[in-house]
Order: C-alpha cells, then sequence, then structure tokens
C-alpha cells in the first residue's frame, strides 16, 4: 500500500542516513491533509520544509542530491539531510523559539 500511495503523490519516502538507525519515514505530500489528521505542530513543519526542499531539488535538471534522516541510538533525531557527494548539510526544525545543547549534541553525533 505504501508504494502504491508513493506512486500516487499521497506519502513520500525518506530512508535513514548511512550509519543511522531506524527504518524509511514517510510523509504526507499536502501539509493541510497532515493537519486535519491531526499531525503535531513540529511534523507540520518538517512536512513544509521537505516539501520546500523537494520543489526546490525538481527545478534543478541534473540534481544529484539525496534527502535522508537521521537519528541516533538513543532516538534523537535530524529530520532532514540534504547529500551530494561527499557533502552533507544537516536541517534541524525547531517548532518553539528556545533550544537548549540538547538540540546541539544531536548535531554533533551526526558529524
Amino acid at each position: 500500500h505504501l508504494e502504491a500511495f508513493e506512486t500516487l503523490f499521497v506519502l513520500h519516502k525518506v530512508s535513514p542516513f548511512t550509519g543511522s538507525t531506524g527504518k524509511p519515514q514517510y510523509y504526507l505530500c499536502d501539509v493541510g491533509i497532515a493537519k486535519f489528521l491531526k499531525a503535531s505542530f513540529q511534523r507540520l513543519l518538517e512536512t513544509y520544509l521537505l516539501l520546500h526542499v523537494l520543489s526546490a531539488l525538481s527545478s534543478q535538471m541534473e540534481s544529484r542530491k539525496s534527502l535522508s534522516f537521521y537519528r541516533t541510538s538513543k532516538g534523537a533525531q535530524v529530520p532532514l539531510l540534504i547529500t551530494e557527494g561527499t557533502h552533507t548539510t544537516a536541517i534541524r526544525v525547531l517548532a518553539g523559539e528556545r533550544f537548549d545543547s540538547r538540540e546541539v549534541n544531536i548535531l554533533l553525533a551526526l558529524r
């Protein structure tokens, strides 16, 4: 069923980064539907970001960039990594205005 939803552009699959833990994650391809289905504000932000990045990448004809996520063995997560060759950009979405040192530690674990 998941493959059928991907084909119909209902879901988008994001695979784990090399060396990460976890299974692929699926995002709805519409923030409005995600909100209707009671997704958390954090998940809505991540969905919006993913759709924006996918839109930007689709406009590049020869894009060799891949999307993934990173999860530590303790469950902390960086929801979006954009990789091109040996260069990886990590994007962490925060739902609030404050963050603590644990947020930075997650990025350091990825490094």
